[in-house]
């Protein structure tokens, strides 16, 4: 009886991390909120690792949340515009021609 307590507990709290993320992912826009989201939800799986279980999950979701909002934004900027210039640069590649071109795809996709 015992294990299936221990799995109820932590399948409740996977589930209330989860909504709390969609919920402030939503809160914040979809797109300014998904950063702030993600960095809270890997906070309180963090204190998880670290064997603390006696936490309100809320608060600390909201206080990370609130805390990280400029600076994972701006991360996810900096990844958004690293990804863009991949996404462009393999696309100008598969579009050229040539012997040189078969060489950047080749160098590119492997």
């Amino acid at each position: 009886m015992k294990l299936f307590q221990t799995f109820s507990e932590w399948l409740i709290r996977l589930i209330w991390t989860n909504l709390l993320w969609i919920f402030f992912t939503v809160a914040g826009l979809g797109v300014f909120g998904i950063m702030p989201a993600t960095v809270a939800m890997f906070t309180v799986t963090r204190r998880w690792n670290m064997k603390e279980t006696e936490f309100s999950i809320w608060h600390l979701f909201k206080d990370t949340y609130i805390k990280s909002f400029k600076e994972s934004n701006l991360i996810g900027l900096i990844f958004l515009l690293i990804g863009g210039f991949l996404f462009l640069d393999l696309s100008f590649s598969e579009q050229m021609t040539g012997f040189f071109s078969l060489f950047l795809y080749v160098l590119f996709h492997e």
